[in-house]
């Protein structure tokens, strides 16, 4: 059964990476190359002509800068209310924690795609629209509410005794989540840190509604929009971006995946 199980984890791994393998393959081939019959997969004369000519049409400088600053700044929020949100509903009896807990829960059940309509009449109301700040609280919003039940699901899974011999020492209910809590939850907090980032650095929707000019748009939608005046869309410059486009993400989860692998084992502990 074991080895059953491996072989099916195997073929679905080896399908995922098809389409990065051929993604990586085009970025190097000269533009005669990527449209010729029969397909091969390694190039025959590999060029970084495509990289090279991606940065001369787009800027992708603009892009990376917008894209790491609005992913870090939705990373930052997201994890500080997420995780005095979560050590709330954990430790604090309030009127209502279960319905408003419920209600922060069920909006996850609801497609994003749904909500880009109030997010853009709300930004545009906001004279959001156009500056990284309007994506900022989108994203934000998206993610809040997945990173609230982690965290709240790591705090229950502390024992209470440490924090009732803070809260006895007189610390403040603030005191104990921040000295105490917040330093125990690394786990939780690699977990959802790279959970967002990458969803943020990735995602393409909000970002396509909420900036209609170079100077404000991300990199999924710079490269969605790139074209070249001669030739119309260039699958070549379009690969070479899109593998610029990866290295971050990929090297921030293989350096931290095993905090996050860990962060979700302990969060899914209780709910």
């Amino acid at each position: 059964m074991r080895a059953l199980l491996d072989a099916v984890s195997l073929a679905i791994a080896l399908l995922w990476l098809v389409p990065l393998l051929w993604m990586i393959s085009t970025a190097f081939k000269p533009n005669p190359e990527i449209f010729r019959l029969p397909l091969h997969w390694i190039p025959e004369q590999p060029t970084l002509e495509q990289f090279w000519s991606s940065l001369r049409v787009a800027p992708f400088g603009r892009y990376y800068a917008n894209s790491l600053f609005v992913g870090g700044l939705s990373t930052l929020l997201t994890l500080l209310f997420a995780s005095m949100a979560g050590y709330a509903f954990a430790r604090l009896p309030f009127r209502g924690r279960a319905a408003l807990l419920g209600g922060m829960l069920s909006s996850t059940m609801i497609p994003f795609q749904v909500l880009l309509i109030p997010f853009f009449i709300l930004m545009t109301a906001l004279k959001l629209v156009n500056t990284p700040y309007g994506l900022v609280l989108a994203y934000v919003a998206l993610y809040l509410p997945f990173a609230v039940f982690m965290f709240r699901a790591y705090f229950l899974s502390l024992p209470r005794e440490i924090e009732e011999s803070a809260r006895i020492d007189g610390c403040s209910w603030f005191g104990v989540y921040w000295r105490i809590a917040l330093p125990l939850a690394r786990p939780t907090i690699a977990a959802v840190g790279i959970y967002t980032f990458v969803e943020a650095w990735n995602e393409f929707f909000v970002a396509l509604v909420l900036t209609n000019r170079t100077a404000t748009r991300t990199l999924p939608v710079g490269l969605a929009l790139l074209r070249n005046d001669v030739n119309g869309i260039s699958w070549g410059q379009v690969m070479a971006g899109s593998v610029m486009a990866c290295v971050p993400a990929i090297i921030v989860f293989l350096l931290l995946q095993r905090q996050m692998i860990a962060g979700l084992s302990r969060g899914a502990v209780k709910g």
